[in-house]
């Protein structure tokens, strides 16, 4: 789920979508690309001595922040690589690509994992991580007010079906926070041996962050003549249920590769205002491949 603000303008009294920023939200293209595939957790949990190194290449057909068009029409591409080891910690790095924007790699972290068991059984699973992130100057997006985050999670899953949730505390000029919950699928679709298969794996996720906003009031001073106005800002953050996203991938995992293709539906909606935002949609592409070491 693509994250982002949006600045509202007020011009009395009436409401009207003015830009879209960065400002206060972290890019999510890079938190989905970490710590996503269930497949890969299951095997670096239940080894008792493993440790591998996983690479992965993204591309979407289309960009969106939190859901929302912000008038970009351009596609982005994002790479990761992390290493993985069987006692459960990780590390790694991701960037993202915009094709429109200068600079054209925009964004990009580095993090620090671990990933454990509640009980013996794989089903129930934790995660913690810290992230440092990464922005370049843009002239299309502004500056954001973060540079790092503390994540959380847990994961039940439960043969086809299980569920995510997600919490993370932004840090940086000023403190934020975001919260996901994903429900999901897993359902075979080919078995081609001990480990390569073709599924699908449907999600639908629902994310919480914080829209801010600055309204511009604009106001007659009374008695005056000739007529004088007066020209007053005010900036208000509201935390609230921002987007929810449908994916509909199907997966083949066919000796070290992982590949995907995945169509992906966006329901956003305003926090701040009655405004009711379009819905968005996009294909999706990815491929990795796990080098064990």
């Amino acid at each position: 789920m693509q994250k982002g603000l949006f600045l509202i303008f007020v011009f009395l009294c009436s409401f009207q979508p003015l830009v879209y920023s960065q400002n206060d939200q972290i890019d999510s293209l890079l938190n989905e690309v970490i710590f996503e595939d269930d497949d890969l957790l299951d095997m670096l949990i239940t080894s008792k001595s493993f440790h591998f190194l996983y690479s992965r290449f993204n591309y979407d057909t289309k960009t969106y922040f939190a859901g929302r068009d912000i008038g970009f029409n351009q596609f982005n591409a994002t790479g990761q690589i992390v290493y993985f080891h069987s006692s459960g910690f990780s590390i790694g790095a991701a960037a993202v690509y915009y094709r429109d924007l200068e600079p054209r790699i925009n964004s990009s972290l580095i993090t620090l994992g671990y990933n454990g068991l509640f009980t013996k059984s794989p089903d129930y699973r934790f995660r913690i991580s810290y992230d440092r992130y990464f922005f370049a100057k843009s002239d299309s997006l502004s500056a954001s007010s973060f540079n790092s985050s503390a994540n959380i999670g847990i994961s039940i899953d439960k043969k086809i079906i299980g569920t995510r949730v997600d919490y993370s505390l932004l840090i940086g000029k000023v403190v934020g926070s975001q919260f996901s919950w994903d429900l999901y699928g897993d359902f075979l679709i080919l078995k081609m041996g001990k480990f390569d298969h073709i599924k699908f794996d449907p999600v639908i996720s629902f994310y919480a962050g914080s829209d801010r906003t600055i309204i511009t009031q604009i106001g007659v001073v009374p008695g005056v003549l000739p007529k004088r106005y007066t020209l007053t800002e005010i900036e208000k953050e509201k935390f609230g249920w921002m987007n929810t996203e449908l994916k509909l991938p199907i997966s083949v995992s066919y000796l070290n590769f992982d590949i995907e293709v995945g169509y992906n539906i966006n329901f956003p909606r305003s926090i701040v205002t009655d405004e009711k935002l379009d819905n968005t949609s996009y294909f999706n592409f990815s491929i990795g491949y796990i080098i064990s070491l």
